[in-house]
């Protein structure tokens, strides 16, 4: 691409005309451009798209800050979306006793939170 001075102001009106048709030419083929850039930025997005970091987990491994919950069973469409963006990672339809709910991203490493237990019998 590249641009072109404008003709003198006393230029003769088919050296306007022609530079009307360059810049109009010019105009769409940057309109054509400017959106593939678009459609490429927003295609990054969603490759790289990760929560923000305070809905990140410690790694206790690795001490990164890139702990995501592990979710288990069929998975819905708006899981796998958010596992494709990296918020949430598949563990599998099948969840044992004891298997761990969270994952780092950095290194993998895999973990149990220790979870407050709350008391569901009632004083009567």
């Amino acid at each position: 691409m590249m641009l072109i001075d404008p003709p003198s102001v006393f230029a003769p009106e088919t050296e306007w005309r022609e530079f009307l048709t360059e810049m109009e030419a010019l105009t769409s083929e940057l309109s054509r451009d400017a959106a593939l850039v678009l459609s490429y930025v927003k295609m990054a997005k969603q490759q790289l798209a990760i929560p923000l970091d305070d809905q990140r987990f410690k790694c206790p491994e690795c001490k990164q800050k890139s702990g995501v919950n592990i979710i288990y069973g069929y998975p819905t469409d708006e899981a796998t979306q958010q596992a494709e963006r990296n918020e949430v990672t598949l563990g599998g339809c099948m969840q044992e006793i004891g298997a761990p709910d969270r994952q780092c991203l950095s290194c993998g490493h895999q973990w149990q939170t220790q979870r407050k237990r709350t008391n569901t019998t009632s004083n009567r």
